[in-house]
């Protein structure tokens, strides 16, 4: 799942506001990235060059290339592998 903003914004009392336009973020995937099943990439995260997302890992901060990252949230696990 790729999400580029958080979709609904608290409003007063019990409501939800549609001010995805102030939410949203754009998501960079390079070239050669690897995401595994049901990872999900969160708003304004760029993923390098040749990264490997692990199965299942939530990406909330940038991921240097060449870098292997899962769990949640994603972690390093090993950098320059390739």
């Amino acid at each position: 799942m790729i999400l580029d903003t958080d979709f609904h914004i608290p409003g007063e009392g019990y409501s939800w506001l549609n001010g995805t336009e102030q939410t949203c973020q754009p998501i960079n995937i390079g070239k050669g990235v690897f995401i595994g099943a049901r990872a999900m990439i969160l708003k304004g995260v760029t993923i390098g060059d040749r990264a490997v997302i692990g199965a299942g890992s939530v990406v909330t901060k940038d991921i240097p290339e060449r870098s292997i990252v899962a769990g949640n949230p994603a972690r390093i696990i090993s950098k320059e592998w390739i």
